[in-house]
């Protein structure tokens, strides 16, 4: 008897905290039959769309659609978001999280709120703490959500019935997983509540200890959070913090919509934004693209040898560099001068050797000689052809 073990995943959605590229280390390790690349689109109805996740998912600026022979670019993908009323552009962040917060709540009153429909997400956790307070007010006031008996999370948080939370710590007695999604049916009057999944017969009572450490809002999450999930509209908070592969994962979540929230004075300056998001932090694929990309980087910005003052004259000298080749990489060493020994008391002060005498007598009459009494040892041969380069 066997056993087979199957790697799979996207390269270029975000990567796990720390040294990534597992799937690219595994490619390369692996027989042409075991490694398949899956390039066709199955999440999307939409062609055109399908198209353009493709796009976003290498950080091409164009797309073209599946299964065109010619393979021609039929439109750039930002101006295919905004003709498809895929941006939406606000004045400032204030009155971002207002509108998002109004369009979470209005999907709630209207029945579309459930997990499956929509799904909001921004990159750092204190965007998703103010946006889940902003639609937790709303629902409140239409009265969906019971603020008069709640409980207080460590973040600070309040849960009431009819919230929807995450469990975020695994716990096999309390059947929870992190990331978990519920809805509070009940409070106790010692803080523990219960939880209720997407079935309604699925009751999970919890105790007061783990609602306060481990359970949260949920209806925002980070980008990291939604990986992996799939609604029916998901809407993407873009900001300074987002990478290129936080915006292909968040803008790949509906399988109906997706759009970008983007604060901006203009058309103009939201485009910079997304494009820049594009042009930063790609996802980790592993240490051969890495090395690939920094070649890359000296080439284009690294043409003079890195200079650093060290001499005590106060002259700059050149040191070590190392510059990635395309058939491996290659050290180019530039020769520093060689700094003197330090004086060390209760060392006897020796006198130079015949080298240095030939090397002094060579210089001149006409040049100052240096003084090589406080020398602790003889230069050689060697060392004088070889001086080593400070770190």
């Amino acid at each position: 008897m066997g056993a087979r073990v199957a790697l799979v995943g996207d390269r270029h959605q975000l990567p796990a905290v720390g040294r990534g590229g597992v799937l690219d280390i595994a490619a390369r390790w692996v027989t042409p039959k075991a490694h398949v690349d899956l390039d066709i689109v199955h999440r999307f109805a939409d062609p055109e769309y399908a198209a353009i996740s493709l796009a976003l998912r290498t950080g091409s600026a164009t797309y073209s659609v599946s299964g065109e022979e010619s393979g021609e670019r039929v439109g750039e993908v930002w101006g295919a978001l905004l003709r498809r009323d895929q941006v939406r552009i606000y004045a400032s962040q204030a009155q971002r999280t207002q509108s998002l917060a109004d369009l979470a709540a209005n999907d709630v009153l209207t029945g579309q709120g459930d997990a499956a429909a929509t799904l909001m997400m921004a990159d750092t956790r204190e965007q998703v703490a103010a946006l889940n307070g902003a639609i937790r007010d709303r629902l409140v006031a239409t009265g969906l959500v019971d603020d008069t008996n709640t409980v207080a999370t460590r973040a600070g948080e309040r849960i009431g019935v009819g919230d929807r939370v995450a469990t975020r710590l695994n716990n096999h007695d309390l059947a929870v997983a992190n990331h978990d999604i519920w809805t509070v049916t009940a409070v106790g009057a010692d803080g523990s509540v219960t939880l209720r999944s997407g079935r309604p017969t699925d009751l999970h009572a919890v105790p007061a200890g783990y609602v306060r450490e481990h359970v949260e809002l949920a209806y925002a999450t980070t980008v990291y959070g939604a990986q992996g999930e799939t609604t029916g509209t998901g809407h993407l908070l873009l900001g300074e913090h987002t990478s290129a592969a936080s915006a292909y994962v968040a803008m790949t979540r509906g399988r109906v919509n997706n759009v970008v929230h983007i604060v901006a004075d203009d058309v103009e300056d939201a485009q910079r934004q997304w494009e820049a998001v594009f042009s930063r932090d790609r996802a980790d694929l592993g240490p051969t693209v890495a090395a690939a990309r920094a070649g890359e980087d000296v080439d284009r910005y690294g043409t003079q040898t890195p200079v650093r003052r060290c001499c005590p004259s106060g002259r700059a000298h050149r040191v070590d560099t190392v510059r990635p080749g395309q058939k491996g990489w290659q050290a180019t060493r530039h020769h520093a001068p060689q700094r003197a020994p330090p004086i060390r008391a209760g060392r006897s002060r020796l006198r130079p050797g015949p080298a240095a005498h030939h090397r002094h007598r060579s210089t001149g009459p006409d040049r100052a000689q240096p003084d090589n009494r406080h020398h602790t040892s003889r230069p050689t041969p060697e060392r004088a052809a070889h001086p080593r380069t400070p770190l």
